[in-house]
């Protein structure tokens, strides 16, 4: 069961400490309900609530960037990019902190909570590189909302199926499961996204770059730095002005 997206996994670390913690505050916040009601029954709007009460208990529990120009560009570029998202479920709260830790990641919860670890600057060195990797996370929450969207319908498969004899809409495809599926699906949506807004989308490339420099080779990075290249040699030119210096 997906907890958080990652932007990318560190090599030869098989557990995460802060998404262990993470883990953990979702478990516990959410032992008692669990215990009334099978896992499978758990729907989208609790799954956000779970995420909200597990970012605030990670705001607690580790060091956080209070302020200053990498906060602000970060907090503007959110903003900015989720303003161009579609279809955002109503209950969603855009939030994003940066931890003071000198790992080169970045995570997001399912309610719209993003976390950036201060190393990221190793791998997002401007502005429209930190916005590449800032709409990833935005597209990986999109991602799972959709996901809990399509459970919760088939939990509801006979209301679903008078729906469409009614005429309704049918329940939308479920987002790719596969890891490297989902990390191709959030960057398609993440550098439509950057477009939107107005951001280099050539970013991407440079980002996923730098990143397989500083990681080293693996097979996901290949297909994302190479759907990258694709999808930014392909686009048109970006005529709006982006938000964020």
């Amino acid at each position: 069961m997906i907890l958080a997206q990652r932007f990318h996994r560190p090599r030869g670390f098989c557990t995460n400490l802060a998404l262990t913690a993470l883990a953990v505050a979702l478990w516990t916040f959410a032992a008692p309900s669990w215990a009334a009601k099978p896992i499978g029954t758990i729907d989208a709007r609790e799954w956000s609530a779970l995420s909200k009460k597990a970012f605030e208990d990670f705001k607690k529990q580790h060091a956080l960037v209070e302020s200053g120009r990498s906060l602000e560009r970060a907090q503007c570029l959110l903003r900015d990019l989720a303003a161009h998202l579609e279809g955002v479920p109503d209950g969603t709260t855009w939030e994003i902190v940066i931890a003071n830790d000198p790992r080169a990641d970045a995570t997001s919860l399912p309610g719209g909570q993003l976390i950036l670890y201060s190393g990221i600057e190793s791998i997002a060195q401007d502005r429209d590189e930190l916005a590449y990797v800032i709409a990833t996370l935005i597209a990986q929450v999109s991602l799972e909302q959709a996901k809990r969207k399509v459970e919760d319908m088939r939990r509801q498969s006979a209301a679903a199926l008078i729906g469409q004899m009614l005429g309704q809409q049918p329940p939308p495809d479920a987002p790719p499961s596969d890891e490297a599926a989902r990390f191709l699906a959030s960057d398609r949506t993440a550098m439509m996204l950057m477009a939107r807004a107005g951001y280099e989308r050539s970013a991407a490339i440079r980002t996923l770059d730098r990143t397989r420099t500083v990681r080293g080779p693996h097979a996901i990075d290949d297909q994302r730095l190479a759907q990258a290249r694709t999808l930014a040699s392909d686009a048109s030119p970006t005529t709006r002005a982006p938000q964020c210096k």
